[in-house]
């Protein structure tokens, strides 16, 4: 019976692990985006992501918000948004709200107390966000 319990309780602890060291808010400090055939990295964008903090039931997602601010190929992109996420292995899914089916992905290329790197394919290229704390 202990086993058992001590399995359930590592087995479940991984995503809430995860979603522990998410939580709080992080500072932009480099992107860079390929468009599929040039890269270009900005080291003085603007934004942060924050993760509210959460305990994870089967299922269950927790809330974020973001503001991203950046420069690519002489254009400014400016974004805003707000809503749920959950983390599955190494992925961080994002939503609207609970009506929403459908999941933006990031990949969670590293993730420590101070410094956080996603990655997010785009239909052509991709866009690799580095976050601190």
């Amino acid at each position: 019976m202990l086993a058992a319990i001590t399995l359930v309780a590592v087995s479940c602890t991984k995503e809430q692990r995860s979603v522990n060291k998410l939580e709080g808010t992080w500072t932009l400090d480099k992107i860079e985006e390929n468009d599929g055939s040039v890269t270009v990295t900005d080291n003085d964008p603007n934004g942060e992501v924050t993760f509210n903090k959460c305990k994870l039931a089967k299922d269950e997602f927790c809330t974020y918000s973001s503001t991203i601010s950046y420069e690519f190929n002489g254009n400014t992109f400016e974004f805003s948004d707000a809503g749920e996420y959950r983390v599955q292995d190494d992925e961080i899914q994002f939503r609207e709200d609970a009506e929403d089916n459908s999941y933006d992905v990031a990949t969670i290329e590293e993730l420590k107390n101070k410094e956080l790197v996603v990655y997010q394919a785009e239909d052509e290229g991709y866009t690799r966000l580095y976050y601190i704390k």
